[in-house]
């Protein structure tokens, strides 16, 4: 069970699925997502991504 989680959590987030790194931003399309409560959430602010890559927000 914990694999499958560990293999979610670093796919490309998703509304809703399971992530572990708590504060973690990520750009993917043209939006930002947060990892709160090891769950992803779309904050629906605008990013800039490039469709090859996801681009993290490495505070």
């Amino acid at each position: 069970m914990n694999n499958e989680k560990e293999l979610r959590d670093n796919q490309y987030p998703v509304e809703g699925e399971y992530c572990s790194n708590e504060g973690k931003r990520v750009c993917e399309g043209d939006q930002w997502f947060v990892c709160k409560n090891n769950h992803w959430k779309n904050t629906h602010k605008y990013c800039e991504s490039d469709s090859t890559c996801l681009n993290v927000d490495l505070k």
